[in-house]
């Protein structure tokens, strides 16, 4: 079922300190697939098996810009694409959505991340009548999850035992919750960590984020 016409209006184009955001054009395409197509991200990427071809994989992308809302993100500096945020199964009745993120795998852990993130949420709360926004992730992909639930910001409200079999064994599928007024209370503070390097790095050392100095990255590969 389509989303309403009102809900697929992309925000116009977003520019902080270190990302665009802009709308997923055909151009973007032989890149997005190309990152479904790495071995080591693919169940990061897909439930799915197998990999389209380019046609099939046009196609799938025009229907998913047609009932989501979905954004590239690219770097300030070079325009170079580096990841996407997806809000999908948008239920304006009961107020909830789902939220996904990809970036590459060299811009993982960065500010790049964390910067996109925020302005697409905030913009999710302010335009769309939601209480709350879902995200999932793999047990075997954890990242985010370690910065989401030790910071407060979002809930663990369910968990699907043994849900995905990957690696030789099977996984957990944990889906996690922003809730508008938890996001109301942050929002400031989040923005104010990620353009704030010694306040990002106190949070990293207080909720022991990391060991090797990056930033942590409020972000999730799942899709």
């Amino acid at each position: 079922m389509a989303v309403p016409s009102s809900t697929t209006e992309l925000p116009a184009a977003y520019t902080g300190e270190y990302v665009m955001l802009r709308p997923v054009s055909q151009s973007d395409y032989p890149t997005l697939l190309s990152w479904r197509a790495q071995l080591t991200d693919f169940r990061v990427w897909s439930s799915f098996d197998g990999v389209p071809t380019f046609e099939q994989f046009a196609v799938e992308m025009e229907t998913v810009t047609r009932q989501s809302v979905m954004l590239a993100v690219a770097r300030r500096d070079t325009g170079t694409l580096i990841g996407f945020l997806q809000a999908y199964g948008i239920n304006l009745v009961d107020g909830w959505c789902f939220l996904s993120a990809y970036f590459a795998p060299e811009y993982r852990r960065q500010r790049y991340g964390a910067e996109a993130f925020l302005p697409f949420v905030d913009h999710l709360f302010r335009h769309f009548n939601l209480r709350k926004i879902y995200m999932e992730m793999q047990e075997f992909n954890m990242s985010f999850y370690d910065v989401a639930i030790k910071t407060g910001a979002f809930v663990e409200e369910g968990r699907f035992r043994s849900h995905t079999y990957h690696d030789n064994r099977y996984w957990d599928l944990i889906r996690v919750a922003l809730y508008r007024e938890s996001w109301d209370k942050i929002r400031d503070w989040a923005h104010s960590v990620v353009h704030d390097q010694r306040a990002g790095m106190e949070l990293v050392r207080e909720h022991g984020l990391s060991t090797n100095g990056e930033q942590p990255d409020l972000k999730t590969e799942h899709v």
